[in-house]
């Protein structure tokens, strides 16, 4: 997928990347935008769980309750705290990097 020159300091696209903690995560483009991130962790219970953050930068229609603000793309580190809304998982993506809280 090709991106706009403001989108060019992103990490790979549509490649996992891993993050720490057992979460990996891969950016979604959509229109030349990376416009959020799907997320795949282990959950409390040691079962597979995953999640859609939608980031700022994503068309109202793709953001479900909430969307984060990317503080910056690399090291990725967004804002605000994210919680899965399965397994209650809580922590932050900080300087590319999983940080439970």
């Amino acid at each position: 997928m090709k991106l706009t020159d403001d989108e060019a300091e992103w990490p790979p696209l549509e490649q996992p990347i891993h993050i720490g903690h057992g979460m990996v995560i891969r950016l979604v483009v959509h229109g030349g935008q990376v416009v959020g991130i799907q997320e795949t962790h282990l959950g409390k219970d040691g079962q597979p769980c995953q999640g859609w953050l939608a980031l700022d930068s994503a068309p109202e229609s793709m953001r479900a309750h909430s969307y984060w603000h990317v503080v910056q793309k690399s090291p990725l580190t967004l804002s605000p705290s994210i919680r899965c809304r399965t397994c209650g998982w809580h922590g932050f993506i900080d300087s590319g990097r999983w940080v439970l809280c």
